[in-house]
């Protein structure tokens, strides 16, 4: 198991490889009412700010069948 500091650093590691492939990275942040998202999300704002991450919010759509 990892302590949250070793999580939070792998996830910069992450992050830092991702800005350096892409230059349009961007953390998606999805809010559905799950405890996990509501721990989970704080740190990613907090993370995307350090390192100059743009952030952005969004959710699931899902279209009931082929039609316009």
């Amino acid at each position: 198991y990892y302590t949250d500091e070793e999580l939070l650093e792998k996830a910069r590691e992450e992050v830092r490889w991702y800005k350096s492939v892409f230059p349009l990275f961007f953390i998606e942040l999805q809010y559905h009412g799950l405890p996990d998202e509501a721990y989970v999300m704080p740190i990613l704002v907090k993370l995307a700010r350090q390192e100059d991450v743009p952030l952005i919010a969004a959710n699931d759509a899902h279209m009931k069948d082929n039609s316009d």
